[in-house]
Protein backbone atom coordinates (compact mmCIF):
# COMPACT_ATOMS: atom_id res chain seq x y z
CA UNK A 1 0.00 0.00 0.00
CA UNK A 2 1.51 3.39 -0.88
CA UNK A 3 1.90 5.95 2.13
CA UNK A 4 -0.09 8.71 1.85
CA UNK A 5 1.87 11.30 3.07
CA UNK A 6 5.52 9.52 2.14
CA UNK A 7 7.07 9.39 -1.15
CA UNK A 8 10.65 7.31 -0.89
CA UNK A 9 13.16 7.38 -2.74
CA UNK A 10 15.33 5.53 -1.22
CA UNK A 11 15.28 2.93 1.77
CA UNK A 12 18.22 1.37 4.05
CA UNK A 13 17.76 -1.63 5.18
CA UNK A 14 20.09 -2.59 8.67
CA UNK A 15 22.02 -5.41 8.12
CA UNK A 16 21.08 -7.57 10.64
CA UNK A 17 17.96 -8.43 9.84
CA UNK A 18 16.48 -6.62 12.54
CA UNK A 19 13.39 -5.19 10.24
CA UNK A 20 15.18 -1.62 10.85
CA UNK A 21 14.80 0.82 7.95
CA UNK A 22 16.43 4.55 7.77
CA UNK A 23 14.28 5.98 4.42
CA UNK A 24 14.41 9.21 2.27
CA UNK A 25 11.67 10.32 1.56
CA UNK A 26 9.28 13.66 0.11
CA UNK A 27 6.30 14.61 2.67
CA UNK A 28 3.69 15.26 -0.28
CA UNK A 29 1.61 16.96 2.55
CA UNK A 30 4.26 19.46 3.44
CA UNK A 31 6.59 19.74 0.85
CA UNK A 32 10.37 18.59 2.34
CA UNK A 33 12.57 16.03 2.40
CA UNK A 34 12.98 13.66 5.63
CA UNK A 35 14.68 10.99 6.80
CA UNK A 36 12.70 8.22 8.47
CA UNK A 37 13.58 5.47 10.79
CA UNK A 38 10.53 2.80 10.78
CA UNK A 39 10.73 -0.91 12.44
CA UNK A 40 8.77 -3.54 10.23
CA UNK A 41 6.42 -5.48 12.98
CA UNK A 42 7.44 -9.39 13.78
CA UNK A 43 6.94 -11.97 13.38
CA UNK A 44 5.67 -11.22 9.19
CA UNK A 45 7.49 -8.24 9.09
CA UNK A 46 5.39 -6.77 6.63
CA UNK A 47 3.99 -3.86 8.46
CA UNK A 48 6.03 -0.49 9.86
CA UNK A 49 5.98 0.32 13.59
CA UNK A 50 5.28 3.97 13.87
CA UNK A 51 4.76 4.90 17.21
CA UNK A 52 7.99 5.47 18.97
CA UNK A 53 6.17 4.06 22.70
CA UNK A 54 4.69 0.69 22.46
CA UNK A 55 3.42 -1.71 25.24
CA UNK A 56 5.43 -0.01 27.76
CA UNK A 57 8.60 0.61 26.34
CA UNK A 58 10.03 3.07 24.11
CA UNK A 59 11.67 1.43 21.12
CA UNK A 60 15.66 1.40 20.73
CA UNK A 61 18.18 -0.57 18.57
CA UNK A 62 21.17 -2.09 18.11
CA UNK A 63 24.01 1.77 18.39
CA UNK A 64 26.53 -0.04 16.13
CA UNK A 65 24.17 -1.54 13.38
CA UNK A 66 22.37 2.19 13.24
CA UNK A 67 25.81 3.55 12.76
CA UNK A 68 26.10 0.78 9.44
CA UNK A 69 22.93 2.04 8.33
CA UNK A 70 23.57 5.73 8.68
CA UNK A 71 27.23 5.07 7.13
CA UNK A 72 25.28 3.06 4.07
CA UNK A 73 22.78 6.17 3.55
CA UNK A 74 25.60 8.97 3.14
CA UNK A 75 26.99 6.34 0.56
CA UNK A 76 23.50 6.55 -1.15
CA UNK A 77 23.27 10.53 -0.82
CA UNK A 78 20.99 11.22 2.26
CA UNK A 79 23.08 14.09 3.13
CA UNK A 80 22.60 15.56 -0.45
CA UNK A 81 22.24 19.34 0.05
CA UNK A 82 19.09 19.37 -2.31
CA UNK A 83 17.77 17.35 0.27
CA UNK A 84 18.28 19.94 2.89
CA UNK A 85 14.96 21.45 4.09
CA UNK A 86 16.60 24.16 5.22
CA UNK A 87 19.27 25.08 2.90
CA UNK A 88 21.64 27.80 4.53
CA UNK A 89 19.98 27.86 7.93
CA UNK A 90 22.12 27.09 10.91
CA UNK A 91 21.30 24.00 13.39
CA UNK A 92 21.71 24.42 17.03
CA UNK A 93 23.41 20.90 18.29
CA UNK A 94 24.13 20.28 21.87
CA UNK A 95 26.09 17.09 22.51
CA UNK A 96 25.92 16.39 26.54
CA UNK A 97 30.09 15.55 26.33
CA UNK A 98 30.90 18.80 24.71
CA UNK A 99 29.06 20.86 28.01
CA UNK A 100 29.64 21.81 31.19
CA UNK A 101 28.71 19.09 34.11
CA UNK A 102 25.43 21.24 34.68
CA UNK A 103 24.94 21.98 30.55
CA UNK A 104 24.97 18.11 30.21
CA UNK A 105 22.61 17.67 33.31
CA UNK A 106 20.15 20.07 32.09
CA UNK A 107 19.82 18.44 28.04
CA UNK A 108 19.47 14.66 29.93
CA UNK A 109 16.22 16.46 32.15
CA UNK A 110 15.02 17.61 28.48
CA UNK A 111 16.17 14.17 27.03
CA UNK A 112 15.04 12.08 28.99
CA UNK A 113 11.38 11.63 31.18
CA UNK A 114 11.68 11.41 34.73
CA UNK A 115 9.37 8.34 34.56
CA UNK A 116 10.72 4.66 35.13
CA UNK A 117 10.70 3.80 31.43
CA UNK A 118 13.74 6.25 30.99
CA UNK A 119 15.55 5.07 33.92
CA UNK A 120 17.63 2.18 32.10
CA UNK A 121 19.27 5.62 30.03
CA UNK A 122 19.94 7.25 33.16
CA UNK A 123 22.14 4.49 34.79
CA UNK A 124 24.73 4.03 31.65
CA UNK A 125 27.69 5.30 32.85
CA UNK A 126 28.50 6.53 29.46
CA UNK A 127 25.38 8.12 28.50
CA UNK A 128 25.37 10.47 25.46
CA UNK A 129 22.57 12.93 24.25
CA UNK A 130 22.85 15.18 21.20
CA UNK A 131 20.29 17.09 20.41
CA UNK A 132 19.49 19.18 17.25
CA UNK A 133 16.99 22.23 17.50
CA UNK A 134 15.18 22.52 14.24
CA UNK A 135 15.89 25.91 12.72
CA UNK A 136 12.43 28.53 11.84
CA UNK A 137 9.97 28.29 14.33
CA UNK A 138 12.37 26.35 17.01
CA UNK A 139 9.60 24.46 17.98
CA UNK A 140 10.81 21.08 17.30
CA UNK A 141 14.08 18.96 19.40
CA UNK A 142 15.16 15.56 17.11
CA UNK A 143 17.57 13.56 19.81
CA UNK A 144 19.59 10.75 19.77
CA UNK A 145 20.60 9.03 23.11
CA UNK A 146 22.99 6.47 23.18
CA UNK A 147 25.51 3.82 25.13
CA UNK A 148 28.18 2.78 23.55
CA UNK A 149 29.26 0.38 26.39
CA UNK A 150 25.47 -0.77 26.69
CA UNK A 151 24.76 -1.04 22.45
CA UNK A 152 22.19 0.66 22.91
CA UNK A 153 20.67 3.84 20.69
CA UNK A 154 17.32 5.47 20.27
CA UNK A 155 16.14 8.56 18.44
CA UNK A 156 13.12 10.45 19.55
CA UNK A 157 11.30 13.85 18.78
CA UNK A 158 10.20 16.47 21.00
CA UNK A 159 8.18 19.47 20.21
CA UNK A 160 6.67 22.70 21.79
CA UNK A 161 4.15 23.24 19.55
CA UNK A 162 0.96 23.29 20.93
CA UNK A 163 -1.16 22.86 17.49
CA UNK A 164 0.49 19.73 17.14
CA UNK A 165 -2.12 16.84 18.39
CA UNK A 166 0.04 13.34 17.67
CA UNK A 167 2.15 13.99 21.38
CA UNK A 168 1.85 12.30 24.75
CA UNK A 169 0.17 14.61 27.43
CA UNK A 170 3.00 15.98 29.59
CA UNK A 171 1.31 14.30 32.64
CA UNK A 172 1.82 11.08 31.18
CA UNK A 173 5.56 11.10 29.89
CA UNK A 174 6.38 14.00 31.40
CA UNK A 175 9.68 16.62 30.34
CA UNK A 176 11.48 19.28 31.44
CA UNK A 177 11.37 22.79 30.22
CA UNK A 178 7.96 22.68 28.11
CA UNK A 179 9.12 19.64 25.67
CA UNK A 180 6.31 16.98 24.78
CA UNK A 181 7.28 13.79 23.28
CA UNK A 182 5.99 12.92 20.18
CA UNK A 183 4.36 9.63 19.12
CA UNK A 184 5.65 8.51 16.26
CA UNK A 185 9.10 7.59 15.18
CA UNK A 186 11.38 10.42 14.57
CA UNK A 187 11.83 11.74 11.69
CA UNK A 188 14.82 14.19 10.77
CA UNK A 189 16.19 16.68 8.13
CA UNK A 190 19.41 15.17 6.64
CA UNK A 191 21.79 17.34 7.83
CA UNK A 192 20.30 16.73 11.36
CA UNK A 193 21.09 13.29 10.51
CA UNK A 194 24.55 13.87 9.42
CA UNK A 195 25.41 15.48 12.62
CA UNK A 196 23.84 12.71 14.54
CA UNK A 197 25.95 10.23 12.41
CA UNK A 198 29.22 12.21 13.23
CA UNK A 199 28.38 11.75 16.70
CA UNK A 200 27.78 8.73 16.92
CA UNK A 201 30.81 7.53 15.06
CA UNK A 202 32.69 9.34 17.64
CA UNK A 203 31.14 7.81 20.48
CA UNK A 204 31.67 4.08 18.95
CA UNK A 205 35.19 4.68 17.16
CA UNK A 206 36.46 7.26 18.79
Amino acid sequence: MKNRKYDYIDRIPDRRDLGVNLGLALRRDLDYYTQTWRQLRPPDKKRNRWLYFEKGNFWAMPADAGLEMMEDGKAANFFSVKYSRWPGKSIVCRDSNRLSAKDAKELFREALTSEIIDEVWRKCQDLRVVACREPWDQEWLKVMIVSPSANELTFRSLTREKTYRFKHRPDKIPFSNGWMLDRSMMDADGRISQIMMERLKEALRG
